[in-house]
């Protein structure tokens, strides 16, 4: 398996990890730290971006996250190795190119602009990304009627955050790939699968198998993060991840288990998918909660790895307990407050 590495994905996953730590300011599971010289360059980042910057980035990548995706995909399509070669790619786009990107992308390219609604492309967002739509499908809509306008804005904005907060780092950047590279391909030729397995916590398995036609690409940049496409076979994971493969005491494992399962709700999803697999709307209406709420507790589940899932008929999710992560989990739990100090 060829291990795939560029300054353009660099950047990328720079961007993607300043966005969810300091802007979305999701909920990190695992217990894995930021690695620290990471930490320092986007704290120094946070300290003096201009409020018009991080505005224009919250809404334009925080919010409306399927820009994520484009430029994941065109980086991985196009095989780019710098952000430079990126923003003029897109900027040498017509403005119907730059909109059939996204029209390809919510896999709504086939329908007549003026036949989409916001209801029909939620649906599309849904099927197609397994997420919620979150409003984004009113932004695509104002993105097909203006796609110069929102051209624009999105190649001033990644350009800006770029130049000023990436760039600088882009040397050091280089050493860290250049001397970690060579260790991951070492420890992918020894076990593909029980590498990257361990390094999704056991996602990998479950939604690609043991394909080898994957594409794999390793960031520094991304940091504790990763992303799995089912659209392309892509795996895509920061190398602090590689933590996850030392051993991690059984004090931060218990403590992993108990704030995944701190809601009562997330304990009976968790006996209710180790009867049978579930898909989320069949959850929902269980609980008698929203498809958005049950999302957030199925999400703090799939971090923690205690749940894994699997695609369907209708490109439904159906979701199952993982039962050796589970396993795992409940035996350093009882280390921890039953074993010896």
């Amino acid at each position: 398996m060829k291990v795939n590495a560029s300054m353009a994905m660099e950047s990328l996953g720079f961007l993607y990890t300043y966005v969810s730590v300091y802007l979305k300011k999701d909920d990190q599971e695992i217990p894995i730290t930021m690695d620290p010289m990471i930490k320092e360059w986007l704290d120094e980042t946070d300290a003096s971006i201009s409020s018009f910057l991080r505005n224009d980035l919250e809404f334009l990548f925080a919010k409306f996250h399927i820009n994520n995706w484009v430029i994941f995909y065109q980086l991985h399509k196009e095989k780019m190795e710098t952000a430079e070669e990126f923003l003029e790619h897109l900027k040498r786009m017509s403005e119907e190119e730059f909109r059939d990107l996204y029209l390809k992308i919510a896999d709504i390219h086939k329908i007549p602009l003026e036949k989409l609604t916001p209801r029909m492309i939620k649906s599309k967002i849904e099927a197609h990304f397994f997420m919620k739509s979150e409003g984004q499908e009113k932004t695509l809509l104002q993105l097909f009627k203006e796609p110069g306008e929102w051209k624009k804005r999105i190649i001033e904005t990644y350009e800006k955050f770029y130049t000023t907060y990436f760039l600088p780092h882009e040397d050091e950047i280089r050493a860290v790939l250049s001397q970690r590279i060579p260790e991951v391909k070492q420890k992918l030729a020894q076990d593909p699968d029980g590498y990257l397995d361990a390094i999704s916590i056991g996602h990998y398995k479950t939604v690609l198998g043991s394909r080898k036609d994957v594409a794999l690409y390793v960031s520094y940049c991304y940091d504790r993060g990763f992303t799995i496409s089912l659209k392309d076979p892509i795996f895509w994971f920061g190398l602090r991840r590689e933590r996850l493969l030392e051993e991690i005491d059984r004090k931060a494992k218990s403590e992993l288990l108990f704030n995944s399962l701190s809601d009562p709700k997330r304990v009976e999803i968790i006996r209710l998918c180790a009867k049978r697999t579930w898909y989320s709307n069949e959850l929902a209406k269980h609980f008698g909660i929203t498809s958005a709420t049950m999302s957030y507790h199925i999400n703090k589940l799939l971090s923690a790895g205690l749940l894994t899932f699997e695609v369907g008929e209708q490109n439904k999710v159906y979701y199952q307990i993982n039962r050796k992560i589970m396993e795992s989990l409940l035996n350093a739990a009882h280390d921890d407050l039953l074993g010896e100090p």
